[in-house]
């Protein structure tokens, strides 16, 4: 599977089918409609180049996506890691799946990890889940079941919107959760459960705002 297919699927559960964001301000970028004029993009790239997150975020999303900008996975993946390494949760989530798949850079369930765990502290319920199924199959850590149902359990909780984000993938969530309750022990159960009782999200700051107008 190619990088924009990982990053296109992770984006598509992320987003929603329809795309469209919750709050017009927020990083998210619509999916119909007509693609950003050269204009918008060259001022979009310029915020990023200053650092704004949600336009770091915003341009992956345009090279994943092949709107304003020719379809390039190593452009998107390169903005997704500027938004990343700024601890934006989204983009951590997904510079976690392509470490996972080792599309555009060389494949590492340690580094998945890694990737995972800074966007499922904050309470991403997509990284949350990988990081489960990461647990189950013993990739990047030992295998765990306890902390394999305690972060499926904790994506499973969310009705399918974090921060404004609208995710398609809940039903995916509660699925994999149940899953695994199948595979192991009611005492196991609990013990994950009192984990995940006692988990708090990590201290978050506002979600980033665009220094651009997309409509």
């Amino acid at each position: 599977m190619r990088t924009q297919s990982i990053l296109l699927l992770a984006l598509s559960g992320l987003l929603g089918v329809s795309g469209s964001p919750v709050l017009a301000q927020s990083a998210p970028v619509p999916i119909e409609g007509p693609p950003p004029d050269a204009d918008l993009v060259s001022r979009l790239v310029a915020s990023a180049n200053g650092g704004n997150v949600a336009d770091e975020f915003r341009l992956g999303q345009l090279y994943v996506r092949g709107r304003g900008v020719p379809t390039d996975e190593t452009a998107a993946l390169g903005w997704f890691r500027k938004a990343a390494d700024q601890g934006y949760a989204p983009a951590q989530a997904l510079v976690g799946e392509a470490y996972r798949y080792g599309q555009g850079v060389t494949r590492s369930d340690a580094t998945a990890i890694r990737w995972f765990r800074k966007a499922a502290d904050q309470g991403f319920p997509s990284a949350q889940s990988s990081l489960g199924l990461m647990y189950a199959k013993g990739l990047g850590v030992p295998v765990d079941r306890v902390q394999a149902y305690k972060w499926l359990a904790l994506a499973a909780s969310i009705d399918g919107n974090w921060r404004g984000w609208r995710t398609t993938d809940h039903e995916l969530y509660v699925q994999r959760r149940d899953d695994l309750a199948h595979k192991i022990t009611t005492t196991e159960i609990a013990a994950a459960a009192k984990l995940a009782d006692g988990w708090e999200a990590s201290p978050q700051g506002p979600e980033p705002q665009s220094a651009v107008e997309l409509f």
